[in-house]
């Protein structure tokens, strides 16, 4: 957070009224859901906390009532901070068992829980690993990953060994 948006009439950041951010199946390696749908808002926007949790309330009871909780992992990142003006985004992952169509339907009922316009976008990487889906399958085929829960690191090899 920068420190130069703290003033004597606002002195620090308020807690988050957000319950939870990972719901499903957060255990899951990054290979049991390599899908990742992004829920993604068009406009700069002030979100009131109850908006978001409303959001993720309605994504999770589809989500939940559609493929069960162990088979769908699904993450809200932006926090609900009076002071900051950010680009909020709703990311949920899937697996190959998982169709594209349940998540997007998901984010669909979220997205009318939100004001502004919204797009929903499949997204390129895998998963919720930082790697693009090509980058991530040549790593693990040269088995260069390390799994540590979600996100697949690569495994550096020092040159001086």
């Amino acid at each position: 957070m920068d420190v130069g948006c703290l003033s004597r009439f606002c002195r620090g950041v308020p807690e988050s009224k957000l319950a939870i951010h990972d719901l499903g199946n957060r255990k899951a390696p990054s290979e049991a859901f390599p899908v990742r749908v992004n829920l993604i808002s068009l406009e700069r926007e002030h979100l009131s906390a109850e908006a978001l949790e409303s959001c993720r309330i309605a994504a999770n009871k589809y989500m939940v009532k559609t493929l069960g909780k162990e088979n769908f992992h699904m993450r809200i990142c932006p926090q609900p901070l009076n002071i900051l003006r950010i680009n909020k985004m709703l990311t949920c992952a899937g697996a190959d068992r998982l169709q594209t169509d349940v998540v997007r339907e998901a984010l669909r009922r979220a997205r009318n829980k939100l004001p502004g316009k919204q797009l929903i976008q499949n997204s390129q990487k895998h998963g919720f690993t930082g790697l693009f889906r090509d980058e991530y399958d040549e790593l693990k085929a040269n088995k260069r990953l390390l799994s540590r829960g979600l996100v697949s690191y690569e495994n550096h090899i020092p040159n001086d060994c």
